[in-house]
């Protein structure tokens, strides 16, 4: 009996420290702020982060060019402008925009990119 009410707490116990941990629906240096990105990518002993960020950056936008093309819709051109240009125009961006995430700033940048038609069917 002891061992059944034992099992029964450390089950309750684990269901309710589970339930009480946020949900999340995306992760990675994209929920980041802005404030945040902008303090670290001026360390002068991390100057790989820029890197880091922007890889995460054009995934995420890859990622939701595929959205757009699963739903035949109209796509972003992710060349329209030079990488350098691209990772500039996000890091000003974000020194404007500070309180929000370094993912909020990449899409509000990837709406700038022009259109691609959908492939025809």
């Amino acid at each position: 009996m002891r061992l059944a009410v034992s099992i029964a707490l450390l089950l309750t116990a684990s269901s309710l420290s589970h339930a009480q941990q946020p949900q999340g629906t995306m992760m990675g240096a994209g929920m980041m702020s802005c404030a945040e990105f902008g303090f670290q990518h001026r360390q002068p002993s991390t100057p790989e982060l820029g890197f880091f960020y922007f890889s995460w950056a054009q995934g995420f936008m890859s990622g939701l060019n595929v959205t757009e093309l699963a739903l035949n819709r109209p796509m972003r051109n992710l060349n329209a402008m030079p990488v350098a240009d691209q990772q500039k125009a996000i890091q000003k961006l974000c020194d404007e925009r500070p309180h929000l995430t370094v993912a909020e700033v990449v899409r509000d940048f990837y709406q700038t990119l022009p259109l691609i038609p959908p492939p025809p069917k």
